[in-house]
């Protein structure tokens, strides 16, 4: 029975591989003329050090309702603070009470304001109720791993992963109006993923997905959707570029890519691709270098991310309806880039401090950290600064 398998396997694989036909999305994609219009100004722009002794200093930031959060991933807590800067309050923590975590991998927020979610290392996905700062719900993220799949299909959720390569940018966003979660995906499976040729990694760029949905009733990953963009067809090969990000306007998603000065917009409802649009960033280290075998890419995989310039962050500020990108130049720039779109036009192309990240907007002003905050002098950095068109 074995060896019956494994023969079904084996042309399940060749059949598919034959199949890597040009019926992409992409292969007619739309690619908006992107003006740049250098019309925004900024103006006050204004940074602050933070105190972080308390903190671990390793973790992730968001804005909400004023409030800055810090999501402590070895300290399993939240950390709050104000506009300013000072410090507020510390919530959740390592544990198994009913206010605690086992581990953290990333606290998210959802579409109700009172309600967060966290993801800890094992996938397991937690519901906190923020009135009283307890785990209200959790359950496992379900892949469909478990049942029999040579991890070749596109198609099937099991294919894949959480792609948490963009790591400091890395989240799950919650559908407004649903009880669903929307989530990059790529895939490490030695037969399936972007390393070298032995890993099937040109047909694994022509046809893998980069988006999944979770149903948060039910803890299924369902229907894996969109491409990876002709970018990637073009090294031989960079895995270690395989980062994106993304961001929501109604019912648009837009997709970033490290490699890719194009940002992609996809209709959330029909999951299909809709248009491009972008400019390249400035003095950007794009000298990639490609890999051969899965043991030279996961080697590199710092020292790339370190060395070559990308574009890492992506968000959309809907009280001001503009789109913000920010690029790392490379390890040789004494600064990284911000961009500013406003109906896919180009608006401003600005250096700001290494390691950036916008993160929000209260009126009248815009927000960002950097998110890379310096563990050894314990120390946070809060960015602010208003714009003008």
């Amino acid at each position: 029975m074995k060896v019956i398998i494994k023969i079904i396997s084996l042309l399940t694989v060749t059949f598919q591989l034959l199949q890597c036909t040009s019926n992409k999305e992409s292969d007619s994609l739309i690619i908006k003329h992107t003006h740049s219009e250098i019309s925004a100004k900024i103006i006050e722009f204004d940074s602050i050090e933070v105190d972080a002794s308390n903190t671990s200093s390793y973790g992730f930031f968001f804005l909400q309702d004023s409030i800055i959060y810090f999501s402590d991933q070895m300290f399993a807590s939240l950390y709050t603070y104000d506009l300013s800067g000072s410090f507020k309050n510390r919530y959740l923590g390592l544990g198994n009470g009913p206010s605690e975590l086992t581990n953290l991998r990333k606290i998210f927020q959802s579409n109700n304001p009172h309600i967060f979610y966290a993801l800890d290392n094992a996938n397991m996905l937690y519901e906190i109720n923020n009135s009283n700062w307890t785990v209200s719900k959790k359950g496992v993220v379900d892949f469909g791993w478990g049942k029999l799949n040579n991890g070749m299909d596109p198609e099937k959720p099991s294919s894949y992963t959480f792609n948490s390569l963009n790591y400091f940018n890395f989240r799950l966003y919650q559908v407004p109006g649903t009880t669903k979660m929307i989530f990059p995906i790529y895939s490490g499976n030695n037969n399936f993923c972007g390393q070298s040729d032995n890993t099937n990694a040109s047909y694994y760029y022509k046809n893998a997905r980069i988006i999944a949905s979770l149903d948060l009733k039910s803890m299924k990953v369902e229907e894996p959707f969109g491409e990876k963009p002709k970018i990637y067809q073009d090294f031989q090969y960079i895995p270690n570029m395989e980062g994106m990000s993304f961001d929501v306007k109604y019912d648009t998603i837009y997709v970033s890519f490290f490699p890719d000065s194009l940002i992609y917009a996809y209709e959330y409802s029909s999951r299909s691709l809709l248009f491009a649009f972008g400019k390249k960033g400035r003095n950007m280290n794009q000298n990639y270098y490609e890999t051969n075998s899965f043991e030279k890419a996961y080697a590199r995989r710092l020292e790339d991310t370190n060395e070559f310039g990308y574009y890492i962050t992506l968000k959309y500020i809907k009280e001001t309806d503009l789109l913000f990108r920010g690029y790392y130049k490379g390890i040789n720039s004494e600064s990284d880039g911000l961009q500013i779109y406003q109906n896919y036009n180009l608006i401003a192309d600005i250096d700001v401090a290494k390691r950036f990240q916008l993160i929000g907007y209260a009126k009248p002003y815009y927000y960002g950290v950097r998110y890379l905050p310096d563990s050894y002098n314990q120390k946070f950095v809060f960015f602010k600064f208003g714009i003008k068109i």
